[in-house]
């Protein structure tokens, strides 16, 4: 989950101790990570798959897009929160499934972000477009703080 810009995975170590290493990402668009990957020998790098893919099946760029529309489509600042307490209210864990990895599943795993991670950086985006529309920050509406606004 989450190879980032690896520059807290020690690719040579774990070349010497796997056949096989493969970095995933949701956006592998990082110029650092294929600076990691080209400082290698031609082959290691064979050994290095860098894949794209979303280890949430989709989970948290649902949450993204609903809760845009929930803002887009909210007429005041407390319309949006009460959907958006509600969209967060009816999380399921078990919608971040790890069905779908393939042939990903490897008998070691590092990662540069825990699970508990996943829902931050949505959340900064969500507050981010709420205050955008609204003029106000999400988590202090009319100077009252919201005991569920943590979103």
């Amino acid at each position: 989950m989450g190879a980032g810009d690896c520059k807290e995975i020690p690719i040579e170590e774990f070349l010497g101790l796997f056949d096989r290493i493969n970095l995933v990402d949701v956006d592998v668009d990082e110029e650092s990570l294929y600076r990691q990957v080209a400082r290698l020998s031609p082959e290691q790098q064979q050994r290095v798959q860098l894949v794209v893919k979303d280890l949430t099946a989709g989970a948290v760029l649902t949450l993204t897009e609903t809760a845009a529309d929930i803002i887009e489509q909210a007429a005041t600042p407390g319309q949006a929160c009460r959907g958006l307490v509600e969209l967060y209210g009816a999380i399921d864990i078990s919608d971040f499934s790890t069905d779908d990895i393939g042939d990903l599943r490897s008998g070691y795993v590092v990662s540069s972000v825990v699970a508990s991670q996943l829902l931050p950086f949505p959340e900064l985006w969500i507050a981010q477009r709420f205050e955008e529309k609204f003029r106000r920050k999400l988590n202090d509406l009319n100077g009252e703080k919201y005991a569920a606004a943590k979103l």
